[in-house]
């Protein structure tokens, strides 16, 4: 039976003790503890009972576990200056704490050794409040601090909320890191980087502890034990995107087989996206481009690439050597350099590919359905002209048309903003050319039998919205469910886009695009045939 007894204050501590302990049912104690020479420590070993701290005691002969305060805070200080901070202050917890004690020398000595002495108008004590760290922000602000260790994460949202009232911008003007880990849900926390401490291992290995002292007591060979537990830098978006919400990509090596989480705890972290990949040559070249934060194959050995001119990549490399740092797991390091590619060259065939869309979806429906409302077409059955060959003319002009304002689009942005052209510009035209003439096509299903302009409209945004959405226009799909992905390959836009990015971003030759082209070139066929058997001359 496990006995839970909360002691807020001396007199609660003098009331209860005698019954705490007197009484003889108790079987060994587990203590937590924040004040040094706390005096309900001294009694209970003077009591002789099995007894374990959480929390590291000021006194010799006491079990107990805890965290490695001293190089969580050593972490958070290495942390602050690779980011560049030169004046680096803390929010300080009570100096009567074990705690508190340990995570600032932590920090000082940390500080010192990398030529950045904790200046001591820059140690504020918080008293382990959010409002006691509000004020000390301001405080360490107004002190010319550039970032700021809080010995809490409840310190730690005391300085953001105090930096908001500020105005000041974390981390773009003032650094930031915690210590705990423990409010991961709470407004701000994917924003605040933190020192997280193994709560839960924490408590499990100090009852564990505690059983075993309770045994080895019964046995006659009673004696202290020890433990320090590891704990991991957990890292703010924030501080890596610049203020950016983004999640961090990692793609996986693996042959179809799923990773097991529990072997390799990286591939449970929070807020990085995981991406299979089944060939090497493939996704390295993702990591030369910054479009993979980081390769990652779980072995044994584990092994990953990296790219060292990537900003979130050394975030990325960060939490992975965390997570399996304590399990002493052999890993290998490779690095790939490579030049980024920019947002405006990925989004630039989308934007094109959208405008392609609008212009033969829109511009074929409503012309179509306007000729058949004002009679246009019922003169034009009395003529031999076919169906199918009107339909025909129609893809032809408006191709025309939509090639000769996209290549003008293309040649102007490509002037101005210099976007990235690997491939032929040949090949490049075909593959807009053969999209052209799938939507096309597709729009003249829409128009075939419609006789209202109002319901055109209404069918042709049924379309092109979830074309727009699905077909990889403003983000990747990569990594998506298979479902979904299965679900974009139906729109002629998705085969648009991968063979446009694929030519200009890799150098696709038009072997290598093939397949989209000729999947955009039964789509036509099968868009043209539907077209033609469901088309009508009038209205009625």
């Amino acid at each position: 039976m496990l006995t839970l007894f909360l002691l807020h204050t001396e007199d609660e501590e003098r009331a209860l003790y005698p019954r705490i302990v007197d009484t003889g049912f108790l079987d060994g104690v587990l203590v937590t503890a924040t004040r040094m020479d706390d005096p309900l420590v001294g009694r209970l070993v003077d009591h002789d009972l099995p007894l374990v701290m959480i929390g590291r005691p000021d006194r010799s002969g006491v079990s107990y576990v805890d965290v490695d305060n001293r190089g969580g805070a050593a972490l958070a200080a290495r942390h602050l200056v690779d980011c560049g901070h030169r004046r680096i202050g803390t929010i300080s917890a009570p100096a009567n704490t074990t705690t508190g004690r340990e995570r600032l020398d932590g920090l000082v000595d940390e500080l010192a050794r990398l030529g950045r002495p904790l200046d001591p108008v820059l140690c504020v004590d918080g008293g382990y409040s959010e409002d006691g760290a509000y004020r000390a922000m301001r405080t360490l602000v107004d002190r010319g601090a550039d970032a700021v260790f809080a010995a809490s994460d409840t310190m730690a949202f005391g300085a953001l909320r105090a930096a908001a009232d500020l105005g000041v911008d974390v981390p773009g003007d003032v650094g930031l890191v915690g210590f705990d880990g423990f409010d991961v849900e709470r407004p701000g926390r994917r924003e605040l980087t933190t020192i997280r401490q193994p709560v839960q291992a924490n408590a499990e290995r100090a009852v564990a502890m505690l059983l075993g002292q309770i045994a080895d007591r019964r046995a006659g060979r009673a004696h202290p034990m020890g433990e320090i537990l590891p704990v991991a830098l957990v890292f703010g978006l924030s501080f890596a995107f610049d203020g950016q919400r983004d999640e961090y990509t990692v793609g996986v090596l693996q042959d179809g087989t799923e990773v097991d989480v529990a072997s390799h705890p990286f591939f449970a972290t929070r807020y990085m996206r995981f991406v299979p990949y089944d060939d090497l040559d493939t996704a390295l070249l993702k990591v030369e481009r910054h479009q993979l934060d980081l390769l990652v194959e779980p072995g044994p050995p584990l092994r990953y690439w990296v790219n060292p001119e990537a900003s979130k990549g050394y975030f990325a490399e960060i939490a992975l050597h965390q997570s399996v740092s304590s399990r002493g797991a052999e890993i290998v390091k490779r690095q790939i350099s490579g030049d980024p590619i920019r947002y405006s060259d990925w989004v630039l065939p989308g934007i094109l590919g959208m405008n392609m869309m609008f212009s033969c979806l829109f511009g074929v429906g409503y012309v179509i359905v306007r000729y058949r409302k004002n009679g246009f077409l019922k003169r034009l059955r009395a003529t031999p002209l076919t169906a199918f060959e009107f339909i025909t003319a129609q893809v032809a002009s408006r191709m025309v048309l939509i090639m000769l304002i996209t290549a003008f689009v293309y040649t102007g942005t490509h002037l101005l903003l210099g976007t990235r052209m690997e491939g032929s510009y040949a090949t490049l035209f075909v593959v807009g050319l053969v999209g052209s003439i799938s939507m096309v096509s597709l729009g003249l299903i829409v128009s075939a039998r419609v006789t209202s302009e109002e319901l055109a409209g209404g069918l042709l945004n049924l379309i092109n919205w979830p074309m727009m959405m699905l077909s990889g226009v403003w983000f990747s799909l990569e990594g998506a469910g298979d479902t979904l992905q299965a679900i974009s390959r139906i729109f002629p836009l998705t085969h648009v886009l991968d063979a446009a990015r694929a030519v200009s971003l890799d150098g696709a030759t038009f072997v290598d695009v093939a397949p989209s082209l000729a999947a955009l070139g039964v789509q036509s066929v099968l868009f043209l045939v539907i077209g033609s058997a469901i088309f009508r001359w009038e209205q009625y």
